[in-house]
């Protein structure tokens, strides 16, 4: 959700931006399919969808057994009022939506941008790399971590971390 999140965010404020980056950014919609219905959208999200998330967030890493803490992270956050029902209308109105505009408005600034992704994320596909390296347009660089998931930044922040510095130094 962070790709169509800074995408917007950046097309409405191009002036303030010097050079953007996205780790694995959501880049096109998702059919959520029964979820986006009014009533038993709801009913589905709150009885099946929003119970299994702590346990899906493993899919986010390579290695879930080096993080034993990251579905307990996850489900701390269930606890505050208001979570269920920003998971479900995130869903609605942000994951069922096509971000492409976005990413073709960012695409003409002239403005470093930088894409990372793992090759083993099973959450945001690497095969999408191509198609937003292709909306974000020129001046766009790219690099692509083995043995990293979704998580990249905590899979490999090291390399992570070298590849963000040695882009903002060109900035």
């Amino acid at each position: 959700m962070g790709g169509a999140i800074t995408s917007a965010f950046v097309k409405q404020y191009p002036k303030r931006i010097l050079s953007v980056g996205y780790l694995a950014p959501f880049n096109q919609a998702i059919d959520i399919g029964a979820l986006t219905l009014p009533i038993i959208g709801k009913w589905l999200g709150y009885t099946l969808f929003i119970p299994k998330l702590p346990a899906n967030q493993t899919n986010d890493l390579v290695a879930p057994d080096k993080f034993p803490f990251w579905s307990g992270k996850f489900s701390e956050q269930m606890k505050y009022k208001g979570f269920s029902r920003a998971v479900i209308s995130t869903g609605r109105h942000l994951i069922a939506k096509d971000p492409s505009e976005d990413f073709l408005d960012v695409g003409t600034l002239s403005v470093p941008k930088l894409v990372l992704w793992g090759t083993e994320d099973k959450v945001i596909p690497l095969s999408d790399l191509e198609r937003v390296v292709q909306l974000l347009g020129d001046n766009t660089s790219y690099s692509v971590f083995e043995n990293a998931g979704h998580a990249l930044q905590y899979e490999c922040y090291e390399r992570v971390n070298q590849r963000i510095i040695e882009h903002l130094n060109h900035v």
